[in-house]
């Protein structure tokens, strides 16, 4: 399907070692295409760039492969995703200049491809594919691995261009830009500003701030082309999912901590502090306390407020309906979290295990020798497969839709038994967790939704005020 050369794959490092697996299977010849593939492979063939929009489960690698012209190939595939960057640097080198006739695979992850002696290495490779797995990975404009990843793409005119992704829009149209600029960087420009500004409406003092999407009649022309879209759904049989909240009450210390942040986020919206540029990180404070923890200025180490956190205690109520031997995953975002969750399953008699940066214990859990595995959702929200647990429970979640679809997705899933999955929400009544929930579930805009609720408290104290007066 191509003239065989060495190929490029970058990819989150979960799922580094299932790329050289892959490959040597497509060596071994192991690889049938279902239907739905070969319809892709046809469509591919004859195209410089491409993005292959499938669902989960929908076999992006092994297609990617037989693209590549890998399928009954021999080839040399390399993992790159650990140890220190130079000595990657050399592994790399080495193969490339012993390869002769067999092609090189080279799978690297998007945190290290572009850094130190690495990067001058993947760079000096003339590449005959370069693959982008998960290419949302790539979608922020002023990202470094990003722009490198598009000046590779320049540097290798003649190298064939992949992108692979199931969300390639995790936050709105936008997120095509960072991949575009990889894959035909002619399609929407080399300039984000420009393009920004010809699609979208944005705050005229905040610039990163959306308000609507223009012309995508004419975005849709110009990126359409070359995308190849196939939902999970049309593939494959999932389980059916359902969402239910778990009401959390704060204690009364942890109330009254909360709602003094809160006074004072609604006066920095008033004066225009937080914006949706810098919400994210300004809310950091307020939903930390909704977990029980708060940090001092003094201490880089959140504490506890007061005693046991309610989300603890709405989770250890929950669990007294929940046979032990039932598989669980916990979703989570901050370390204290974590701190919480390990402390609850001691208390209840269950095994522990965890995804984080901390701690990679998936292996005791999937082997059945743990019950609960707790994961920090940035770590184990692509790549994993928690399919032995039907129900999964939010005890925090990150803001971002795309993200937060990936850990859906870890569960109902190509694997998965279970006739249906359960996923729990702790939500901590009258906080920003029901702005967050509410957002997520419906798949709107969280940002917008938490400012707006915020917002409306500064509408409320105002008019009360005012009745004062």
């Amino acid at each position: 399907m191509s003239d065989r050369g060495h190929v490029l794959v970058v990819t989150p490092q979960a799922v580094g070692e299932w790329w050289v697996e892959a490959t040597r299977r497509a060596a071994a010849g192991e690889f049938r295409p279902w239907a739905h593939q070969q319809r892709f492979l046809d469509w591919v063939a004859d195209k410089p760039a491409a993005m292959a929009a499938i669902g989960m489960g929908g076999g992006k690698t092994p297609s990617a492969l037989i693209a590549a012209g890998l399928l009954g190939v021999p080839s040399n595939p390399l993992l790159l995703t650990t140890g220190p960057t130079a000595k990657r640097a050399k592994t790399l080198r080495q193969a490339v200049e012993i390869a002769g006739a067999v092609p090189v695979v080279a799978v690297a992850n998007y945190d290290a491809v572009w850094q130190g002696e690495l990067g001058k290495a993947v760079a000096s490779v003339p590449w005959s594919w370069i693959i982008l797995d998960e290419s949302h990975r790539a979608k922020a404009p002023m990202g470094r691995a990003s722009k490198w990843l598009a000046a590779l793409a320049t540097k290798n005119p003649t190298a064939r261009r992949l992108c692979l992704t199931g969300t390639p829009m995790p936050n709105g149209p936008l997120d095509l830009y960072g991949q575009f600029r990889f894959l035909a960087p002619d399609v929407l420009g080399t300039s984000w500003t420009r393009c920004r500004s010809r699609y979208a409406e944005t705050h005229p003092m905040f610039p990163s701030q959306i308000k609507r999407y223009l012309r995508q009649d004419e975005f849709a022309r110009l990126t359409d082309p070359f995308i190849w879209r196939v939902a999970t759904e049309d593939v494959i049989d999932l389980p059916e999912e359902t969402h239910q909240q778990i009401p959390v009450e704060l204690s009364p210390a942890t109330r009254r901590f909360y709602k003094e942040f809160e006074r004072e986020l609604v006066a920095e919206i008033d004066g225009g502090v937080v914006t949706a540029t810098n919400a994210l990180a300004r809310t950091i404070k307020l939903r930390m306390a909704t977990s029980g923890y708060a940090r001092p200025e003094e201490s880089a180490m959140p504490v506890p407020i007061d005693g046991i956190p309610g989300k603890r205690a709405a989770l250890r109520d929950w669990l007294e309906d929940i046979d032990k031997a039932e598989p669980l995953v916990v979703f989570f975002v901050f370390r204290c979290d974590a701190i919480e969750i390990e402390a609850l399953c001691r208390e209840t008699g269950r095994g522990y295990s965890e995804v984080s940066g901390a701690r990679k214990d998936l292996g005791d859990w999937q082997r059945g020798k743990t019950d609960v595995v707790a994961v920090q959702i940035r770590s184990g929200s692509e790549g994993i497969d928690l399919t032995r647990a039907r129900h999964a429970v939010f005890w925090s979640v990150d803001w971002s839709p795309g993200v937060y679809e990936q850990a859906l997705r870890r569960i109902r899933r190509p694997g998965q038994q279970a006739s249906c999955c359960h996923y729990y929400h702790l939500v901590a009544r009258d906080t920003v967790d029901e702005a967050v929930y509410r957002a997520l579930t419906s798949k709107g805009d969280v940002i917008a939704e938490v400012l707006g609720r915020l917002s409306s408290r500064s509408a409320v104290a105002a008019g009360a005020r005012g009745d004062d007066a």
